[in-house]
């Protein structure tokens, strides 16, 4: 203890005395003062033919020789016997890891009750954090700051890391959180078995073997490999070796001798010319491309800064609908909100189409506010009519349309829209062979209408189509698990870490979207 071992180490060195002291009494030893470096090794050569591996090995005489220093030190031995003596060496062989589209068959398991919930829990948090399998089981509820999306975690040699879990992980713990009552818990343990008590390291592994078998995955599934796959899969979207040793306090020495994290070689890559240099362009490369016969775009910040826009255009339209009708005057962007969620209670389906649900919306705050539906549904309509003016007033970078207009010279191109820009009065129209929006067209984003849409009337399969977008979860996401390819435009600030789909690693990365033309 005065060495502030962690309590799994010391159990271990007391396993392993344990068996030394067996195998000292079959050898005739009557004390520990008896023990030379010739009685060591053969210790050592009897644990080898018992089958002991080179790994266990390695670990009886670090608990032996940490035994004879203790003895040293208390003046019970001259010098150390077994110093100087090691196990042969073990082999090194390069970890195995899950690739990211098992990863994400292994987490859409079915949740048919609650422990099923527990487990999508731990294995979030155990993949969206690296965790080690002692840190996952030791996790307290008291350790969860769900706010900042963080867990306090103690790792070996007591050493206690605050780490980023994902949105992902957030919501399932919130899920789990609900139902964890059902175990008649007791404890402060987060993840519990199911008679209560804190799940252990064994049931743990069982569990998500388990799973890997239902879901039908073709590697055996273990917790370590799910962290090694966490740093493989995030070493590989970030290029950051230090930032990934960090999060996971891992010894990795200059030199870099051996590495414990593969890169696929094909899949990675930062193209970064002279230029890029200077502005801090840079393309990464993470998936290998395919054929590019053809490239979708989403508008609103892909290919513009939308910010200012909506912001400008829900102030005009608010003004507009306050000064339609005296019994408007105080409509205000909450009511606005608290209409749409109320239409969306009723009519899930009206989501996909914006601009539907904000008409509906309109007309139902005026019927609301004692304007009769004739009139409710001319102001809304009218409204309709000031917001679209707002709404198309978008000043487009002239690096879009120079860039648009390289790209249409060698491929078709078309946007596909969640919103309801038009880019016909933006001047970005002729561009497209055609647009797609969510609502006439299909249902919106991440889900896959638009997408196959796109690709039967270009008459293309998915696969050859590269998808161009701002946000991970609809354009990227949504577009790799329909088939196509796709390209993540980087918003500033944005964090391919810890958002919630960046298990689904884009093809490309850019952080302009000029970048494109080196396609060509």
């Amino acid at each position: 203890m005065e060495r502030q071992l962690s309590p799994i180490t010391l159990l271990n060195y007391r396993r392993q005395l344990e068996t030394l002291i067996a195998l000292a009494d079959s050898a005739g030893l009557k004390s520990w003062q008896q023990c030379d470096a010739a009685q060591v090794r053969s210790l050592a050569v009897r644990s080898r033919r018992q089958g002991l591996g080179p790994a266990s090995l390695a670990l009886r005489l670090s608990a032996l020789r940490s035994f004879f220093d203790w003895l040293v030190s208390q003046g019970e031995l001259a010098a150390n016997p077994a110093k100087g003596i090691s196990a042969p060496k073990t082999p090194r062989h390069l970890p195995k890891n899950i690739d990211v589209d098992d990863v994400n068959r292994l987490l859409d398991i079915d949740l048919n009750d609650p422990l099923a919930v527990r487990d999508r829990a731990m294995l979030e948090v155990m993949y969206g954090a690296g965790l080690r399998l002692s840190e996952l089981v030791n996790l307290d509820i008291k350790h969860l700051d769900l706010e900042s999306g963080e867990v306090w975690v103690m790792g070996k040699g007591s050493k206690e890391r605050r780490l980023p879990i994902g949105r992902n992980a957030v919501v399932w713990i919130e899920h789990w959180l609900d139902l964890r009552g059902l175990f008649g818990a007791d404890e402060g343990a987060l993840f519990l078995s199911k008679l209560g008590k804190r799940i252990s390291a064994r049931n743990v592994q069982k569990r998500f073997a388990e799973w890997g078998i239902k879901q039908g995955l073709n590697s055996h599934v273990h917790p370590h490999k799910l962290r090694h796959s966490f740093a493989t899969h995030m070493l590989e979207s970030s290029g950051d070796l230090r930032g990934v040793q960090e999060l996971l306090v891992m010894r990795i020495c200059p030199p870099l001798k051996f590495i414990p994290i593969l890169i696929s070689a094909p899949c990675v890559g930062v193209r970064c010319g002279a230029s890029a240099r200077q502005t801090g362009e840079i393309m990464r490369f993470y998936r290998p491309l395919g054929q590019i016969s053809a490239l979708t775009f989403d508008l609103d910040d892909t290919l513009y800064d939308n910010r200012p826009v909506i912001d400008r255009t829900l102030h005009e339209s608010l003004s507009f609908v306050r000064s339609y009708h005296p019994s408007l005057s105080q409509f205000d962007a909450s009511e606005l909100n608290r209409l749409r969620q109320t239409l969306l209670a009723s009519e899930p389906e009206i989501y996909h189409d914006v601009t539907e649900w904000r008409r509906r919306a309109l007309e139902l705050g005026m019927i609301n506010a004692g304007l009769s539906a004739a009139m409710a549904k001319t102001g809304a309509e009218e409204a309709m009519a000031n917001f679209a003016h707002w709404r198309s007033l978008i000043d487009v970078p002239q690096e879009t349309h120079d860039t648009l207009a390289q790209l249409a010279e060698k491929w078709p191109l078309v946007a596909i829209t969640n919103g309801n820009a038009q880019p016909e009065l933006f001047g970005l129209s002729d561009y497209f062979r055609f647009v797609l929006r969510a609502g006439p067209d299909g249902r919106s984003k991440p889900f896959a209408d638009m997408y196959h849409l796109a690709a039967e009337r270009l008459a293309l399969p998915l696969g050859q189509i590269l998808h161009v977008g701002d946000d991970l979860t609809t354009d990227v996401a949504g577009s790799i698990r329909c088939g196509m390819q796709a390209c993540w435009i980087k918003p500033q600030g944005a964090d391919l870490m810890r958002t919630a789909d960046s298990r689904l690693l884009p093809h490309i990365e850019i952080s302009r979207l000029a970048s494109l033309t080196s396609l060509i």
